[in-house]
């Protein structure tokens, strides 16, 4: 199932074939031999990054993972935060039981970010974890509500 979702491709960089002048999409990171499909000539390509800028791109590039896993994991909470906050500014119970609602869509954004194609690894990642939760939470905060309402009809 997670195998639907492709990855996000590498950046790429543009190389002109020294022969013919064609210009040729390689890998960033790709060192050594190309070959230029008009001229079928054989030259050398060299990685655009440095080893120093590597370690620091690595380095950036973790920050944002964890940071985009972050927003993945609450952006599908948002709603159900608003929500709660009406309830507690209005404290009528109608609103506090359209806020439960809202639990509904937990999840469904939740699998949205997962499944999307658009986002980064990471942010997809969080996503998959806050749907998760949003089931667990969301069926133990409903069987709650239905046992307080059938105990209230009693």
């Amino acid at each position: 199932m997670v195998d639907d979702i492709p990855e996000v491709e590498k950046e790429k960089v543009v190389v002109i074939c020294p022969t013919c002048s064609k210009r040729l999409r390689v890998p960033s990171t790709y060192s050594g031999t190309a070959l230029c499909p008009t001229c079928d000539q054989r030259f050398q390509v060299e990685d655009s990054i440095e080893e120093e800028d590597r370690k620091v791109v690595s380095k950036n590039e973790i920050y944002i993972k964890q940071g985009s896993f972050w927003a993945g994991l609450v952006i599908p909470i948002m709603p159900i935060i608003i929500m709660m906050f009406f309830v507690f500014i209005s404290g009528d119970i109608m609103v506090f039981i359209w806020s439960t609602f809202t639990l509904c869509l937990w999840p469904i954004i939740g699998l949205y970010i997962a499944r999307s194609a658009a986002f980064v690894e990471s942010f997809r990642a969080g996503g998959r974890v806050s749907t998760i939760m949003g089931f667990i939470l969301g069926g133990l905060l409903f069987m709650w509500i239905f046992s307080w309402l059938g105990d209230a009809l009693r």
